[in-house]
Parts: structure tokens; C-alpha cells; sequence
């Protein structure tokens, strides 16, 4: 979201639902496949989109170094839910290349398990790149002079930048078990979709045997 969201923007809880921490967030990476993998996620009957019907709600990057105040905190913690047999969860992947964000959902959700996917950083920072000056360029509706010092000073700085997650990693390694942990590698994903998505549902323990109606 373009915003932190409010509790004004969450709708009536279904009846019989617990809304809760998310039982699991997938916090990197960009041009990794958080789309593909999300919407397969999305696809298992026991598991709940959050309760804004958001991807990606990236709420800790609306906050500075002092974070969230515990209404806020409280209000993230609502934001999930889902009816018994069922989790939720949430998808914000910037999260590992983001200065604070890490600190700030552990601050919220300790208990919470973590999905990191990665890949090969040169592909995944040519493919961040395009993408800013695709749709990011067509948003600011930069031309001329001002795109090119965007592209440069800017894109171009920014894609590095969100290639490079060794400090996101250890930031989550300080703070988080290893076993509440999944690491994917976008690589793999591609070689074997059924094998790794069947990975992935054994960690947030659901039912592994669900086949999406498109794995690719």
C-alpha cells in the first residue's frame, strides 16, 4: 500500500474468524518471484488473504527509527485472520533490503514465521532496474532531462541497493530461530515448482498435497 493503512480500512471480521498476529510473512525479495509464489499461497484453501485483500501491504516502511506506537502495532496484529484449520499471513519484500523494517515487525510479531526468497542478485538487479524505468518512470511522468537524472542518480543506485541482503539476513538471523526461517532461491522455484511450493506448505504446516490449477 501506498500508505499505512488504518483501522478504519479493515473490514467486519467473518464470524467464528480469529484475527491475530500473521502466522507467516514473506519479507524478500523484489523480482524473485513474490508474485507467482504469492498467488499460489493465495490459491490454498487454508490459507486467507489478509483482511485489507492487499499483496503486499509493506506497513513497517511507513514508519521512521523510533517505529510504530503500540496502537499501531496493535492495529498490524489485526489485520490478520482466518476461521479455525485456516492461517494468514502477509507478503511485504522489501523488507529485507529496508533499513528498519525488520526491527519493526519483530517488535509486532516475534512469533511470526519468515519466508525469504532470493535470487542470482546480477539477473534479479537487471530485472529491477527495467522494471523502475517501466512502471515507476510512467508513475512520476518524469521526460527528458528529469527521467535521465532519476534513471541515474536514482534507479539506478536504488536496484543496487536492493540486490544486497546480507544486512537484512543477519538482521533476521539476530532475532528469529533458524527453524522459523524459509529460505527459497527463485532458481529453484523455476526447476522444480511442485517440489519447492510443496516445501513451502510443509513449513507453514498446511496441507502439502494441494496442486494450484497453474504452478507456472
Amino acid at each position: 500500500m501506498l500508505r499505512a493503512f488504518t483501522r478504519d480500512d479493515l473490514p467486519p471480521l467473518p464470524e467464528g474468524w480469529r484475527a491475530g498476529p500473521p502466522d507467516f510473512v514473506a519479507v524478500g525479495c523484489g523480482r524473485a518471484g513474490p508474485g507467482w509464489w504469492g498467488e499460489l499461497l493465495r490459491e490454498h484453501p487454508q490459507i486467507q488473504n489478509n483482511r485489507l485483500g492487499s499483496k503486499e501491504l509493506y506497513y513497517f516502511q511507513h514508519f521512521g527509527w523510533n517505529g510504530p506506537n503500540d496502537d499501531q502495532v496493535a492495529l498490524y496484529r489485526e489485520a490478520f485472520a482466518a476461521p479455525p484449520g485456516s492461517i494468514c499471513g502477509d507478503g511485504s519484500f522489501n523488507y529485507l533490503t529496508h533499513p528498519i523494517a525488520i526491527q519493526h515487525l519483530w517488535r509486532a510479531a516475534p512469533e511470526t514465521r519468515l519466508i525469504a526468497l532470493v535470487r542470482n542478485p546480477v539477473d534479479r538487479f537487471i530485472s529491477t532496474y527495467d522494471r523502475f524505468n517501466r512502471v515507476r518512470m510512467g508513475f512520476l511522468g518524469l521526460e527528458g532531462d528529469r527521467a535521465y537524472v532519476q534513471r541515474i542518480y536514482s534507479f539506478w543506485c536504488e536496484a543496487v541497493t536492493h540486490c544486497k541482503i546480507p544486512d537484512g539476513v543477519r538482521a533476521v538471523q539476530r532475532r528469529w530461530d533458524r527453524s522459523a526461517v524459509l529460505v527459497l532461491q527463485y532458481e529453484k522455484c523455476v526447476a522444480d515448482p511442485a517440489g519447492e511450493l510443496a516445501r513451502t506448505l510443509r513449513f507453514l504446516e498446511v496441507d502439502d498435497t494441494v496442486i494450484p490449477t497453474d504452478l507456472t
